[in-house]
Order: structure tokens, then C-alpha cells, then sequence
């Protein structure tokens, strides 16, 4: 945002933030450290989704659309990037594909925010985690979160909403969509079934699969061009600020 007439944003899908507000993890805000920073905690706040160090995810994507459009911010949604070539004259030709069809931008530099990296290999290896969330709500006010937590499989986080708790899954690192959603339909079957889930019902499922690294990345891909994933960031607050510890 700090050069809205020179930067394009390109998004794969409609959801801004989708590693955060998407995936539903992870709910815990840390203290802005920025005025950019200071700002998004604020517009949570007046927006209501910011409740005591905890942030509630899905509409965070509508509270940035809405301070993208404020300031007149270059955006494509639902946009593939197809290929990216560099230019003999320096930078970047990126070409993009969307409903619109293919077209051409020239770019001096690119910032690659995703988790398996566009148009390069730097995402092969790297260790993570991957895990699939769902929202849980409880059927009756202050009902006992589930007891018997085993992080190694499964885990509830706190949510943001009063008698909320977010279900979080472990995946194989190899886990597609299918396998997540069904890893995380288990997991609330087998909850119910050992009796430790009597008082809560599973009210949503992520968007989006949740990836966890050991530390922020940020490295190069060639000259201006830089992969910094945002789930390594932990938090939505410190990717949007571009916290590097």
C-alpha cells in the first residue's frame, strides 16, 4: 500500500489474506509494532473483529478489500500468473491469465507471497507444516473445551468469538484438498464418538489449508524478484507488517 499507482496486486482467487482469513489460523494478534500496523488494529477494532489479542479471520479479507479500495489500489482477482520471463531491458514480463483472457505486465520487481511459490522451486524442501482448521461453537454458553488435546494429531486454539474454538488438524505434508477436509471431518467424528465434544458443534470449515514455518522467509528468486511466503509469518499481523522475527 505504500505505492498504490505502482504496484498490482494478483490474487488466484476473491479472498484477500487467504492464508490467514481462509485458512482460519492463526486467531492470536500480536501487538502492531508499525503505523501500518497500528492502523489494521484499529480498523479491526472499529470493525469488530478484534477481541482481547485474538482476531476473528473471515472478515478480515472484506476489511482489506474494503483499505485496498480506499486507496485505489491496483487489484486482480481470480488471476493466474502463467508464466514470468525477464525482459532484456531489465525487470520482469509477467503474464497473466484470467476470465478476461491473457495479457502482459511489465514489472520492476515481484514479491511472491504464497506458500508453494509461482514460477520457481525455492517452496521444494522447506520445512513446514500443514494443518486444516474448522470453527467450533459451543451449544451452550461456557461449555469446557475439549480436554484431551494431542498437538501431534489435533489441537483447539481459542477463537476470537465468545464460546468459539478453533479445531486445527495435522496433515501429511503431502495432503491435497480432499485429504484435509477429510482429515478434519475424522478428527470431529472421532471427537464425538470419545465423548469429549458434547457441548460443541462444528459450525465451519477453513478455505483454505494452513501452513506453518519454522521462521519468516525471505529470499531471492532472481534479481528483484523475492519469494516471501506470509504464512511464515505466523500471524496475520506480522505478515502484514513484514515482521522478520
Amino acid at each position: 500500500m505504500a505505492d498504490p499507482a505502482g504496484t498490482l496486486l494478483v490474487e488466484r482467487g476473491m479472498v484477500l489474506g487467504y492464508d490467514f482469513s481462509a485458512a482460519l489460523h492463526e486467531p492470536a494478534c500480536p501487538e502492531a509494532t508499525t503505523p501500518a500496523g497500528r492502523e489494521l488494529a484499529d480498523a479491526m477494532v472499529e470493525w469488530g473483529l478484534l477481541h482481547d489479542g485474538r482476531v476473528h479471520l473471515p472478515p478480515v479479507a472484506d476489511l482489506l478489500a474494503a483499505r485496498l479500495h480506499e486507496r485505489n489500489c491496483r487489484v486482480l482477482l481470480y488471476t493466474e500468473v502463467f508464466k514470468i520471463e525477464a525482459r532484456n531491458d531489465g525487470g520482469w514480463a509477467v503474464t497473466l491469465w484470467n476470465r478476461d483472457g491473457m495479457s502482459t505486465v511489465a514489472a520492476e520487481q515481484i514479491v511472491d507471497t504464497t506458500s508453494e511459490g509461482v514460477g520457481h522451486a525455492l517452496a521444494q524442501g522447506v520445512p513446514l507444516r500443514k494443518s486444516f482448521c474448522g470453527a467450533m461453537v459451543a451449544t451452550a454458553a461456557g461449555a469446557p473445551a475439549p480436554e484431551a488435546n494431542e498437538p501431534e494429531r489435533w489441537c483447539c486454539l481459542r477463537g476470537a468469538l465468545p464460546d468459539e474454538l478453533i479445531l486445527k488438524v495435522a496433515l501429511p505434508a503431502d495432503a491435497g484438498w480432499p485429504q484435509a477436509r477429510q482429515a478434519l471431518h475424522d478428527a470431529w467424528a472421532e471427537l464425538r464418538g470419545r465423548g469429549l465434544a458434547r457441548s460443541w458443534q462444528l459450525g465451519a470449515e477453513a478455505g483454505a489449508i494452513a501452513h506453518e514455518y519454522i521462521a519468516p522467509i525471505n529470499r531471492a528468486v532472481g534479481q528483484s524478484w523475492r519469494w516471501r511466503p506470509s504464512a511464515s509469518y505466523g500471524s496475520l499481523m506480522a505478515a502484514y507488517e513484514g515482521r522478520t522475527a
